[in-house]
C-alpha cells in the first residue's frame, strides 16, 4: 500500500495516511484540446461543501456501551470541501474535551475530516461507572462508535487514538466499520493484536 507523508497548516499536525485513505484533493487535469465533443461533460466531479467559521456547531450523539450505559459524543463537522471522516479515541481518564481530543478533532475538521469524540464509560457526560470499564471495553465501544459513524452514513476512514486510546484504536482497527488508517499519539506499545480483535500482553496474557 503506497503512504503519502502530510502536514497541516503551521505544521500543527502531522503523520502517514496510505495513499487511498482520504478523498484526494488533487485537482482534475484540464482538457488539452480545443472544443467539447457532443454530449460530453469535462467539468470536475462536484464534492459537497459545508460552510466556515464558528457557526458550524458540532453535532451532539448517544449510543450505548457494549456494557449497556449510553455514551455522549459529538462531531465536529467537517468545513468546506469533505474529505473523510474518523474517530478520536481518548487517552485513560480524560475524556471527549481533553485538549488532545478537542484540538486534533476540530483542527481535523477545518481540514475537511469529520470527527466523532466521545466520553468513555462513566466520564464527562456518559453514563455508567468508570470502575465497569476495562480495555477490552474501550476497544468494543470504539468499534460501536465505528457503526454509528457508519448508520449516520458517514462512516469513519480514520481512527485517531491519544495515549491508552492509541492502543485502543490499533486493536479496534481490524474490524471496525471501514476504518483505513490508524493514527497514534503517544500509545503504549507493549502489546500484541491479533487479526481476531483479541489483545494480549507479550508472552499470551490477556488484557482484563
Amino acid at each position: 500500500m503506497r503512504s503519502l507523508r502530510w502536514s497541516s497548516p503551521g505544521g500543527r499536525l502531522s503523520g502517514i495516511r496510505p495513499a487511498d485513505a482520504l478523498s484526494s484533493t488533487i485537482p482534475a487535469p484540464t482538457a488539452l484540446w480545443r472544443g467539447t465533443p457532443a454530449g460530453v461533460d469535462l467539468s470536475p466531479p462536484s464534492r459537497e461543501l459545508r460552510p466556515r467559521g464558528e457557526h458550524n456547531v458540532p453535532e451532539k450523539v448517544r449510543f450505548k456501551s457494549v456494557v449497556g450505559p449510553e455514551l455522549s459524543g459529538v462531531i465536529d463537522l467537517p468545513e468546506g470541501e469533505i474529505r473523510g471522516w474518523g474517530i478520536f479515541v481518548h487517552g485513560f481518564t480524560l475524556g471527549k474535551n481533553s485538549p488532545a481530543a478537542s484540538r486534533v478533532s476540530k483542527q481535523l475538521a477545518r481540514e475537511g475530516i469529520g470527527m466523532l469524540r466521545y466520553d468513555n464509560l462513566g466520564l464527562g457526560d456518559s453514563e455508567g461507572d468508570w470502575g465497569d470499564g476495562s480495555f477490552t471495553v474501550k476497544v468494543q465501544d470504539t468499534i460501536r462508535a465505528a457503526a454509528l459513524m457508519a448508520e449516520r452514513g458517514t462512516p469513519a476512514d480514520l481512527l485517531v487514538g491519544h495515549s491508552w486510546g492509541g492502543s485502543a484504536a490499533i486493536a479496534a482497527a481490524a474490524v471496525a466499520t471501514g476504518v483505513r488508517a490508524v493514527a497514534t499519539i503517544g500509545a503504549p506499545g507493549l502489546m500484541q493484536v491479533r487479526v481476531t480483535g483479541s489483545v494480549t500482553r507479550p508472552g499470551g496474557t490477556a488484557w482484563s
